[in-house]
């Protein structure tokens, strides 16, 4: 667990971690520099199974999570940061999968969205999501949500680095794009979390920052395994639209349309999401705003308005 200043939904997290019928556990607690309850909240615990570490300088989130893995002693790894929620059978269940699959490396399950009292599955429970070596699948759709995964720690050895410490939001997925390439990764259909949206995430407040990293992941990968551009031609496009998609899309929010029709144009006949969005940037901002939010993706709604706070003199 890495925590900043995040002590409103810590007890609950915490929590969900001593409540596992999977007891062989030790919580590596990062503390990145927090000023407010979070030590006393830990401590308050009083379990020899949490090891509490304390940071004195912030750092970025990826330098973060390297301190935090240094510290781990267990054979898997998993994750959870201090708004999310597991489900009480969440590691008895993944290590009982390892179990019966030898030759699995890497588990990631699906999940709920939590967004105040609304509990919503992520994905249909009748649709399996891919497993074996997905690279190439993670390009052309990312669905791994942090804190549902588990992996053998042994898979840490065989990368010459772990998290990039120059990554701030994106960091998870650049480590287990790479991870992708040689290990064998497994889906569990079963929810095993609650991911909870609230206005003060970094996908409202740093949207913009995500579409800057993507880009520097997908050159790094390029850089890094030259062979990649030829085997993974066509999801690097796929990877590329969806990173168009997002820029244009905050580009809208920000009442900027014909710089985001520009973006979308090289994009928006190869992925069907990218055209149906370059249909949808031709309709008035807020009936824009209002097809997004009837679909799911309040997010979005989120995003506008907190733009709107942080800089009214540019709308």
């Amino acid at each position: 667990m890495n925590c900043f200043n995040s002590e409103q939904f810590l007890k609950q997290a915490i929590q969900s971690v001593i409540s596992q019928t999977f007891s062989c556990w030790e919580i590596i607690f990062w503390d990145n520099g927090s000023t407010d309850n979070c030590r006393n909240i830990v401590n308050d615990f009083k379990d020899e199974r949490i090891k509490y570490f304390y940071n004195k300088v912030t750092v970025p989130l990826g330098e973060a999570r390297n301190f935090a893995l240094s510290k781990a002693s267990g054979e898997y790894i998993a994750f959870l940061d201090c708004d999310d929620i597991w489900v009480d059978t969440k590691l008895e269940k993944q290590v009982q999968h390892f179990s019966r699959n030898f030759d699995i490396d890497f588990i990631y399950s699906n999940f709920y969205s939590l967004h105040g009292k609304v509990k919503k599955l992520a994905f249909p429970v009748k649709k399996n999501l891919p497993g074996g070596f997905i690279m190439g699948d993670l390009l052309v759709r990312y669905r791994i949500n942090l804190q549902s995964v588990i992996f053998k720690k042994e898979l840490l050895e065989r990368l010459d680095e772990w998290f990039d410490t120059r990554l701030e939001l994106c960091e998870e997925m650049e480590l287990f794009l790479r991870m992708s390439k040689n290990a064998k990764f497994s889906y569990m259909n079963e929810p095993l979390v609650s991911y909870r949206i609230h206005s003060n995430q970094f996908t409202i407040t740093k949207f913009d920052k995500f579409y800057e990293e993507r880009g520097y992941i997908i050159n790094k990968l390029c850089n890094k395994y030259s062979h990649i551009e030829d085997e993974f031609r066509d999801q690097i496009i796929s990877y590329r639209a969806t990173m168009a998609m997002d820029k244009s899309l905050d580009l809208m929010l920000r009442y900027k349309k014909k710089q985001a029709h520009k973006i979308l144009n090289e994009f928006r006949f190869k992925k069907a999401n990218a055209f149906v969005l370059w249909t949808l940037s031709y309709l008035p901002l807020s009936w824009y705003l209002k097809v997004n939010k009837a679909i799911g993706r309040s997010y979005i709604y989120e995003r506008f308005e907190y733009l709107q706070k942080q800089e009214p003199a540019s709308q």
